[in-house]
This record gives structure tokens, C-alpha cells and sequence, in this order.
């Protein structure tokens, strides 16, 4: 996963993933697990990109994959936000 970055994801101001968006989706890391690691290095969620549905192929009437971008929180400013 992101893992290998360590201490230089700090140094990153955007971060885009292909997440898994149910858990059906065994093919692609979990959108949780990604927004959680991410989240506890200071990043937040900025958008989802191309959605990926499950019954496009006959399945379930799901999301299955979506690209997650996140924004290093050191280019946000929260203040006044509560």
C-alpha cells in the first residue's frame, strides 16, 4: 500500500488510490483501510473520481472500485470549522 512512503507522504500534497468501495471487491484495497491511513497522516478526503459499478457486468447494484483523492491537510485550512 502507501506504506513504503513512510515519513516522505508528508512532503506530498495530493495522493490519488484505486480503492474497493464494497466488500465483494476482493481485487482492490479497501476504501477504509486507505482513508484511515491516510487520515491518521494528515490527509483528507478531497474527491472521488471514476466510479466503477457493479452491475455494469451483471452484478450487484453496487459501487465496487472508485479513485479516492486525498489532499495533505497541511494545504487546508480548517479554521472556523467546528
Amino acid at each position: 500500500m502507501l506504506e513504503g512512503f513512510g515519513a516522505r507522504l508528508a512532503d506530498v500534497s495530493f495522493v490519488q488510490v484505486e480503492a474497493g468501495m464494497n466488500r465483494y471487491n476482493r481485487t482492490h484495497v479497501p476504501f477504509c483501510r486507505l482513508h484511515d491511513m491516510l487520515s491518521d497522516r494528515g490527509f483528507h478526503l478531497f474527491r472521488l473520481y471514476d466510479q466503477a459499478f457493479e452491475f455494469h457486468r451483471g452484478g450487484r447494484p453496487v459501487l465496487r472500485r472508485a479513485d479516492a483523492m486525498f489532499i495533505n491537510g497541511a494545504l487546508v485550512d480548517l479554521s472556523g470549522i467546528s
